[in-house]
């Protein structure tokens, strides 16, 4: 997935929407292959492929070695949500057609990238609340795309045409979602006046520090695990945890009055849970990584 993200950010290469869309394909495929393992107690015999109406695995017919899972069966055997489902399908959908098509179009590329900004994002929560494990490749940059006024002068064949209605149609039935996964995300690229004092965001307590204002419901998406999530992801990270007196004393005097780990969460139309708080578990696990024992 890092390499995915990392070639799409990659503006002087022409293939990359391309590129991006056959590695990130492969990367959940790997994910998804890993939970199914996972759960089958290690077990790497559970993707191993069988041959039909046999117990006996499927070889390649070159190297001989047992032949895995394809990504669609990979698909039927994880509990996953269905906006994740429909992502990974239509990426598949995008990887099989998109290579054979050259330079795409910008409307194109565009849908590829809010499918994509919503893959890598859906990509990233799964790992972490699977394995513990954060992946360091959250966003894609919309570099190359060009705007509303020129997609109109632009032609486009027909096999991208078609690409491009199917994608459209699944982002608008789609709709906005209300969970922590989307089918595809919009990006919204706005240029501003650069801030004085650097262009690190983060809470901090240093004085001479830009100011800026974040609204609860803001905030709400930087801090975006409850309790109990942290608590499940925490679970599966370490090897020796109990959710007992001395891990809700680490919340209470440590993560808690740390502003990079937590943030208190006031009632709003968003926020029904009144008096809450919420947790970057990124920040909250360097914090607790001291106390507990990796797996």
């Amino acid at each position: 997935m890092v390499a995915a993200v990392e070639i799409y950010n990659k503006p002087t290469v022409e293939y990359r929407e391309q590129t991006f869309s056959v590695l990130l394909v492969n990367a959940w495929e790997v994910l998804l292959k890993a939970r199914i393992v996972q759960e089958s107690g290690n077990r790497i015999s559970a993707i191993e492929q069988r041959k039909p109406n046999s117990r006996q695995f499927d070889e390649d017919s070159v190297t001989k070695g047992k032949l895995t899972i394809g990504l669609n069966t990979a698909l039927s055997r994880v509990g996953i949500p269905v906006e994740v489902r429909d992502n990974i399908r239509e990426f598949a959908n995008i990887r099989n057609e998109a290579v054979h098509m050259g330079i795409l179009h910008p409307g194109l590329r565009h849908q590829i990238l809010e499918f994509g900004t919503a893959s890598v994002h859906n990509f990233v929560q799964l790992s972490l609340k699977w394995f513990g494990e954060p992946v360091p490749a959250t966003y894609l940059l919309p570099v190359g795309f060009a705007g509303e006024a020129q997609l109109a002068q632009t032609s486009i064949g027909v096999r991208q045409g078609e690409l491009l209605k199917r994608l459209e149609e699944v982002s608008a039935e789609a709709g906005n979602g209300e969970g922590d996964f989307a089918v595809s995300l919009s990006v919204d690229v706005r240029l501003n006046r650069k801030l004085a004092g650097g262009s690190v965001f983060r809470p901090t307590h240093d004085p001479t520090a830009p100011r800026v204002h974040i609204t609860t419901d803001e905030a709400g998406d930087m801090y975006s695990n409850s309790y109990r999530s942290l608590v499940d992801m925490c679970r599966v990270r370490y090897g020796d945890f109990k959710e007992n007196q001395k891990f809700r004393d680490l919340i209470r005097h440590e993560v808690k009055p740390d502003a990079n780990c937590a943030s208190f969460r006031p009632f709003t139309i968003r926020n029904k849970d009144a008096g809450t708080y919420s947790y970057d578990s990124t920040e909250v696990f360097k914090v607790l990584d001291g106390h507990y024992t990796l797996r």
